[in-house]
């Protein structure tokens, strides 16, 4: 068990830490708990990339990106294991399926507390039982988080799983200090003379998915 007194150690797995939109909600959710959550510390590992010097803590394991058997199924979980117990992780939340996979035989290398946390990020091929067996781990996830309702929905109408309160929606916010605020509300203004605006407001970037992880975490704690 784990004391209420421990921080709550977040590892975030994902292949690469290049320019794109899982790297970005990675930074983003990290930027959250700094903000949010003093309590909990968020340690983000993968392969490398240009965006890894933006976490505040960033662990480079080059094989996060391997899409080899060995590396997958024995070299992976085998240095998860190792890292999870060195820094005392709780939660492992992984960002792809065969990080997922990777995470999901680690657990069977660490204590029981450590909870699994998948993000499904799009409409993977489905057409094979293969190709479906590789989504197991993700459905076998504590908390199973869907960045829309209709990914979601797909999900469930083709591999038909026993929906439970497990699945999360988290919609994707916007960091409106790291892309210019101040040039979209001189923007919005310059609008508003020739008419008013329609488009909605953005949700704030990272505060649901710190409440995921949170109650994932209130499990690992029990």
């Amino acid at each position: 068990k784990m004391s209420l007194s421990e921080p709550l150690v977040v590892l975030q797995l994902l292949p690469s830490m290049h320019v794109g939109g899982v790297e970005r909600g990675v930074l983003t959710l990290d930027s959250a708990y700094s903000r949010s959550h003093s309590s909990i510390e968020c340690l983000i590992a993968s392969a490398g990339g240009p965006l890894a010097t933006q976490a505040r803590t960033h662990v480079r394991l080059p094989t996060l990106s391997a899409r080899g058997l060995i590396s997958v199924l024995l070299i992976n979980p085998v240095l998860l294991a190792v890292y999870v117990r060195f820094r005392g992780v709780k939660i492992i939340h992984a960002r792809s399926r065969l990080l997922a996979l990777s995470a999901f035989l680690a657990r069977a290398l660490v204590p029981r507390s450590v909870k699994l946390v998948c993000t499904w990020h799009g409409y993977y091929d489905l057409s094979t039982p293969l190709k479906r067996a590789l989504c197991a781990p993700l459905l076998a996830a504590h908390v199973l988080i869907f960045p829309s309702a209709a990914l979601a929905t797909h999900v469930a109408s083709v591999l038909r799983p026993a929906i439970s309160s497990h699945w999360q929606v988290i919609h994707r916010g916007v960091d409106a200090d790291e892309f210019g605020a101040a040039e979209q509300d001189a923007a919005h203004s310059e609008q508003d003379e020739a008419g008013p605006r329609t488009a909605p407001a953005a949700p704030e970037a990272g505060s649901a998915g710190v409440d995921a992880l949170s109650a994932a975490g209130a499990a690992a704690r029990r």
